[in-house]
């Protein structure tokens, strides 16, 4: 089971560099509700529904079995200059939600403005936030390894990671990941 999620996370990664070219997603709630929802976007709901949720602007495709909608658009550099957010099912139903920051130089310095920025929680964590605000905000939130930022447990197989880069001290949120293992 891990090992199918960590396939799909990377196919996420690597697949947005040639496909990315969908409008920016405008939310019907850009609250995010960790570990529960992303901007109105929550597991299992339909592929369908969830770009609806975000304005109807994605990129949607569908390639065995697997269906997804990109925002925004990544270029050959890997530079994103309004920052970059993606939706994948699997039979139609949500199984991932992931928002990143704008980037620079490379794809190695974020930025942290743009319309994804609106995407907060409650509690004032979204991308742009501390390590240190996100720890505080959620105590029950655990270090992922590498110490690349924090992960928070949901109901089922639901979890939302808060990953970043940065010196110790000063790591700011870069991409929010709201998923669910897939069913094998």
């Amino acid at each position: 089971m891990k090992r199918l999620l960590l396939t799909a996370l990377s196919a996420v990664l690597l697949v947005p560099i040639a496909s990315a070219f969908g409008g920016m997603p405008e939310p019907k709630d850009p609250q995010i509700d960790p570990p529960l929802s992303l901007a109105g976007i929550e597991m299992g709901m339909t592929l369908k529904k969830a770009d609806k949720q975000w304005g109807k602007h994605g990129d949607c495709q569908s390639e065995q079995g697997f269906e997804g909608c990109t925002y925004g658009k990544i270029g050959r550099t890997g530079n994103s200059k309004r920052g970059y957010a993606e939706i994948d099912a699997n039979k139609g139903k949500v199984f991932l939600v992931v928002i990143s920051a704008p980037t620079k130089d490379n794809g190695s310095k974020a930025k942290f403005k743009g319309p994804l920025m609106d995407m907060i929680s409650m509690e004032g964590i979204g991308l742009g936030s501390t390590m240190k605000d996100v720890k505080a905000a959620y105590p029950d939130a655990k270090k992922m390894t590498g110490g690349i930022g924090y992960k928070l447990n949901g109901p089922g197989k639901t979890q939302m990671n808060f990953v970043g880069y940065g010196s110790k001290g000063k790591r700011k949120v870069t991409s929010i990941l709201l998923f669910e293992s897939i069913p094998e």
